[in-house]
């Protein structure tokens, strides 16, 4: 759930909260961390971003781990320096959270050295066509939560159509059949952790994005068409089956397509 839970914060840029929360500095000592990466998509581009998070709760979520960074070449030195907090608390316990934007990486080797506090690690990053492995040698203070990452092929879709009652299943199994006949053609990837979905030996889809209901169906597939053939999709089943089924969809360019905004 923690993974799950930071993940969801660097996808709608919490961070940002910082500059217009802030009403006074104050620091606490940092602990351990633990340490993610993710591919951030965007139409243009691709940008790496890494996403640190304190094993120690609070109890506001607006806590923020003090940090600075430089980028070489694509060789990095992070240093994890404290825990800001400010008198605006966002009451719900969590941890405290750093993420920063490394910018677009090319295929290579790059090394990486990241302090918390004191504690320095060493390691590399490798960048590959489908894969960014990131090798951390004895690590101190630190823990990653995976790594490596596989990069989402380009013309890729996912998402979850859901439902509350059992008697919508079948709507639901016309929804992505809806989405094959629209061109839509089931993938076949590695198992492992794609950043915003995981697939098991099985090929089996764990979503970061929770559905809302009693019942989902996670879904992936290879996708050459519009967004407005998607976008038909949906505004179709909306119309006729608005209190049966929810679609949700994610596409390799970043953008997001529901029931909720059609």
């Amino acid at each position: 759930m923690r993974k799950l839970y930071l993940v969801s914060l660097v996808l709608l840029m919490v961070t940002m909260l910082t500059s217009c929360l802030k009403t006074k500095n104050e620091a606490l000592p940092l602990g351990e961390v633990d340490l993610g990466f993710i591919e951030a998509l965007t139409p243009d581009a691709r940008y790496l971003t890494f996403y640190f998070f304190t094993k120690e709760q609070f109890p506001c979520t607006n806590y923020f781990i003090n940090y600075n960074y430089s980028n070489d070449l694509g060789n990095l030195e992070i240093h994890l320096k404290n825990i800001e907090v400010t008198d605006f608390c966002l009451t719900a316990a969590g941890p405290a959270t750093a993420q920063m934007n490394l910018g677009i990486y090319q295929m290579g080797a790059y090394q990486v050295l990241i302090k918390v506090v004191n504690a320095e690690n060493s390691g590399t990053l490798q960048v590959t066509p489908s894969q960014y492995i990131l090798t951390i040698n004895d690590p101190q203070m630190l823990t990653q939560l995976t790594d490596t990452l596989n990069r989402i092929p380009e013309n890729t879709i996912w998402g979850y159509v859901a439902y509350n009652e059992e008697e919508y299943m079948s709507v639901a199994a016309a929804c992505l059949d809806s989405i094959e006949q629209h061109g839509a053609v089931p993938i076949s990837l590695d198992q492992g952790n794609f950043g915003y979905f995981s697939l098991n030996e099985e090929g089996e889809i764990n979503l970061i994005d929770q559905a809302e209901a009693k019942f989902s169906i996670g879904f992936i597939y290879e996708f050459e068409g519009s967004d407005e053939e998607i976008n038909s999709v949906i505004r179709y089943f909306y119309i006729n089956h608005y209190d049966e089924v929810f679609l949700f969809i994610r596409n390799d360019d970043g953008e997001v397509f529901n029931s909720n905004i059609i």
